[in-house]
């Protein structure tokens, strides 16, 4: 599995409620990605940045999703004027308390 955790810079100009309503918005759009395990949008309104928590199957489709001039990372610049931070993980085991399960482990 890998971790994605991706940010990006919101414009000053910006309200938390118009983020978190494009939050909703889009959020459907996540349940069909291949390869997406979990995503957990974040907000940080001390220092103006927003992005996601990603979880993946593989880093394939983790570098497929957010290629450079792929749909997703033009969303992101289109929206909010701003190319996301991306930082990878390696994922070998994953806690998930709402399920009960520890996955990855032997």
């Amino acid at each position: 599995m890998i971790t994605a955790i991706v940010k990006f810079n919101l414009p000053k100009n910006i309200k938390r409620t118009e983020i978190e309503t494009n939050m909703r918005k889009i959020a459907p759009n996540f349940k069909a990605v291949n390869g997406l395990i979990r995503k957990n949008f974040i907000i940080d309104d001390s220092n103006q940045t927003a992005g996601g928590v990603y979880t993946w199957k593989t880093l394939e489709e983790a570098n497929k999703f957010y290629a450079k001039g792929g749909k997703w990372r033009r969303s992101i610049i289109d929206l909010y004027g701003a190319d996301p931070e991306i930082a990878l993980f390696d994922t070998p085991i994953l806690v998930d308390n709402s399920s009960d399960a520890i996955i990855g482990s032997s």
